[in-house]
């Protein structure tokens, strides 16, 4: 299964100042390598890098809950994806129907996603939440 799409040797993004993300695609390994705030994020029982075959940024509403210091991430509905594997980044769309329902991935002609094996990440954001891929 060949992957087409704009090249994204390095992907980043932020939930806040002090939560910067960063992947590295590395070719030999075929794996993004995760930095938070500049730093690689260890894997906490081997001390490795953590690295994953494959990321979705998923686009979904936020909300504060009153009187609490919780946010609460709209998972069930539609919005906006994007697609990182193999350096290689593409747009789609997400949807779940229902509580119950898995999510569905859908590349930017609307057709159903099957990402490749391994680890896979999915990075929740706002829908402004802006992703840099270069």
């Amino acid at each position: 299964m060949e992957i087409t799409g704009e090249k994204a040797s390095t992907v980043e993004l932020s939930y806040a100042s002090n939560n910067r993300i960063r992947y590295a695609y590395d070719e030999k390994t075929r794996l993004y390598k995760r930095f938070i705030n500049g730093e690689p994020m260890k894997d906490k029982e081997d001390g490795s890098q953590v690295a994953v075959r494959n990321i979705i940024v998923q686009h979904a509403v936020h909300y504060y809950v009153t009187g609490t210091v919780y946010t609460n991430i709209e998972q069930v509905g539609s919005g906006k994806a994007e697609y990182f594997s193999d350096g290689i980044r593409r747009i789609g769309t997400w949807k779940r129907e229902n509580a119950d329902a898995m999510t569905i991935y859908y590349d930017e002609f609307g057709k159903e996603i099957h990402f490749r094996q391994g680890v896979t990440f999915i990075q929740l954001v706002r829908p402004e939440t802006a992703v840099d891929a270069s």
